[in-house]
């Protein structure tokens, strides 16, 4: 990306009102702001969380993948809805809503995890 454009889109973050800090982009180099609850890259738009240790670190890594399972088994019980929605047969039935009742389960635990 030519230096111009870089430059512009730096502005373009100060004049919006966010906050510039020290911390630099490691994919382009332009300094990261902070934004709402975000930090941001606002030339390659990349997103960042900050961490002060390796153990915070850690721990956001772990957040990050229970958000992304949340979101698989989300996806997940949406697809057995629909067999529940199209199922003629009881048997098969008791095994979609069962099914269906563990990922519900194993959401609800998620979220009370990445609550805390």
């Amino acid at each position: 990306m030519p230096l111009e454009e870089k430059s512009r889109r730096i502005s373009e973050a100060l004049k919006r009102g966010w906050k510039m800090l020290s911390e630099v982009c490691p994919n382009c180099g332009a300094p990261l702001f902070q934004t709402n609850d975000e930090t941001v890259c606002p030339v390659c738009n990349a997103r960042y969380i900050l961490v002060k240790s390796d153990e915070e670190a850690a721990e956001e890594l772990l957040r990050l993948k229970l958000f992304e399972l949340k979101d698989m088994l989300s996806s997940k019980a949406e697809e057995v809805t629909r067999e529940i929605s199209a199922s003629e047969n009881y048997q098969e039935l008791t095994i979609l809503v069962n099914l269906l009742n563990g990922i519900l389960d194993a959401i609800h635990k998620i979220k009370r995890i990445t609550e805390k």
